[in-house]
């Protein structure tokens, strides 16, 4: 048999093959599961001592209309090497429809003895939140935060946004 488009209520398959598939809910031993979201940012400019938001997303869906839960993992790299001896107050925030609450933060930089030391740097941020949905929002700060740094312009770069939601 072959069909072009067909509507069923419910189907019990053998076996199959598929070649493309979109899943609107989808449970694996009882347990409904949601897609999990993927989005990257462009390459954000901080200025020296200067705070900017360098991902800053809409609500997404992480469960039923009703609940969900997720786990949120922000990753990017700062870039400072035009400037020496520089640190990053980085803080991820997370709503889930009741407004931003402080997932995670972390103090990112270097500082030396002498000052000549450039520096690029790989950072990780994770949160967990819970409700129908969840919008993200990344905020880094470039000032003295380490012995001996001083605010330094920086760059943020190779931005990636995981989410792992699941309805309950």
């Amino acid at each position: 048999m072959y069909f072009d488009n067909g509507i069923m209520r419910r189907a019990q398959i053998g076996g199959a093959q598929i070649d493309n598939l979109t899943v609107n809910r989808l449970k694996i031993a009882g347990n409904s599961i949601t897609s999990n979201i993927f989005h990257t940012a462009g390459d954000a400019y901080c200025p020296a001592g200067g705070t900017i938001d360098f991902l800053n997303t809409g609500f997404w869906n992480i469960g039923d209309e009703y609940d969900g839960s997720a786990t949120v993992t922000v990753s990017f790299t700062i870039d400072a090497t035009a400037n020496y001896d520089a640190a990053a107050f980085v803080e991820l925030f997370i709503d889930n429809g009741s407004g931003y609450r402080s997932a995670a933060s972390q103090i990112i930089g270097i500082s030396t003895n002498n000052g000549n030391t450039y520096w690029r740097v790989g950072g990780m941020m994770i949160g967990g939140t819970d409700g129908a949905n969840v919008r993200v929002l990344a905020r880094i700060n470039s000032g003295k935060h380490t012995p001996r740094s001083e605010p330094r312009a920086m760059w943020v770069r190779n931005i990636a946004l995981n989410i792992g939601g699941a309805a309950r």
